[in-house]
């Protein structure tokens, strides 16, 4: 399971209940992952053929335990509207039965803008957390999430500065928080650990108030660093659902990411 998939895997094997709302193309390749993922026993009624993209497939070439090339089999373009709105419509339906939402952004056109303000509106109302693993087409549709959880690449992006050294790292990680209006932005740093930036309340929207702490990795060895992000977010926003606090959530993701990268 790849993709938003691998972080539904992550939040099963911790024993979190999930429930998918995606799109998959009416193929062999999404009659496998439909029940695939119905075997790790995450509900898929939210999963949505379409008829015009295939189910994404990562074909990794491997040699001598080390990626060489991954080749992508895929359609980014954005759902058409009758999709849309169905997607919109499943998550209206589902937000009051959950706990908290993850938008695992891959950018392969089922998350818009659209369907976002939707959920973040939703949720915003109900008072349960969002939180976003992003891709820079999106970023800044993403006002109002209680986290995202960008790489050290993502956040350089959005910052508009390339992320080098501690002055810039505090810099992006204030300016970010303040412009998406978040409760915490949560940059992963590879071999450096995490960065967690906090709005310390209210005023911080306006007075600048951040607390910042930085988690040191936890990683004995990097072997492959694929899925350290949906791990991260998975584990991080389980964590939020089952009442931990934003550090202690951080801690917790940083802890998985550890050992995910390991193997």
């Amino acid at each position: 399971l790849g993709g938003a998939a691998n972080t539904v895997a992550n939040i099963r094997s911790l024993g979190g209940q999930v429930d998918v709302v995606s799109v998959i193309g009416r193929d062999e390749n999404g009659s496998r992952l439909r029940k695939m993922l119905q075997e790790i026993g995450a509900n898929v009624d939210g999963l949505f053929y379409d008829n015009g993209r295939p189910t994404i497939i990562k074909t990794r070439v491997i040699a001598r335990h080390q990626q060489v090339v991954r080749i992508d089999r895929e359609v980014k373009d954005p759902v058409d509207d009758v999709l849309k709105e169905e997607i919109i419509r499943i998550a209206e339906v589902t937000l009051p039965k959950v706990d908290a939402v993850i938008c695992s952004d891959y950018d392969k056109g089922v998350l818009s803008k659209d369907v976002l303000e939707v959920v973040l509106a939703h949720a915003k109302d109900q008072d349960i957390p969002v939180v976003v693993d992003p891709k820079m087409q999106n970023f800044w549709y993403y006002k109002g999430a209680t986290l995202v959880t960008p790489n050290t690449k993502e956040a350089s992006a959005a910052f508009g500065k390339d992320i080098a050294e501690d002055t810039t790292l505090l810099d992006a990680g204030k300016t970010l928080l303040q412009r998406l209006e978040l409760q915490a932005l949560l940059i992963t740093r590879g071999e450096h650990g995490m960065s967690l930036f906090e709005a310390v309340a209210e005023v911080a929207k306006t007075s600048g108030q951040t607390k910042v702490t930085h988690i040191p990795t936890v990683a004995r060895e990097v072997f492959d660093v694929t899925g350290a992000g949906d791990t991260v977010v998975a584990v991080s926003t389980l964590a939020l659902a089952a009442g931990a606090s934003m550090l202690d959530a951080a801690r917790i993701a940083n802890c998985a990411a550890g050992i995910v990268v390991g193997k």
